[in-house]
């Protein structure tokens, strides 16, 4: 998985290349109802929460995450990888909480 800057400092392909990652993780895991529960709340944020954007300045850290996430998968490292993944969403989760506090109590409306 290789990241230019570019690629980093443009939103939409960052966006692409983070959403990618996590839809091919969840696929792979070989699990319908995790894959189709995942791929529905990614589709909530990317039509609802489209400003929920880790800053250019961030993403180095993100694609790091990612590239240790993948490492620990090929290498059939379950329980790291699954460690590592959490810890990634927690921080992800810590980040929408500082900087984007209220889209934390969005409704989605499901009319």
């Amino acid at each position: 998985m290789e990241t230019s800057k570019e690629q980093l400092a443009d939103d939409s392909r960052y966006a692409s290349i983070a959403s990618g990652f996590h839809a091919t993780v969840c696929n792979a895991a070989g699990n319908p109802v995790l894959a189709l529960a995942a791929n529905s709340i990614q589709s909530i944020w990317s039509v609802r929460v489209t400003t929920v954007l880790f800053s250019p300045e961030d993403r180095p850290l993100v694609f790091q995450q990612h590239e240790a996430i993948t490492r620990a998968i090929e290498k059939h490292d379950a329980r790291r990888a699954e460690r590592l993944m959490r810890e990634h969403m927690q921080h992800y989760t810590e980040y929408c909480e500082a900087r984007y506090p209220a889209r934390m109590d969005d409704v989605v409306d499901w009319s």
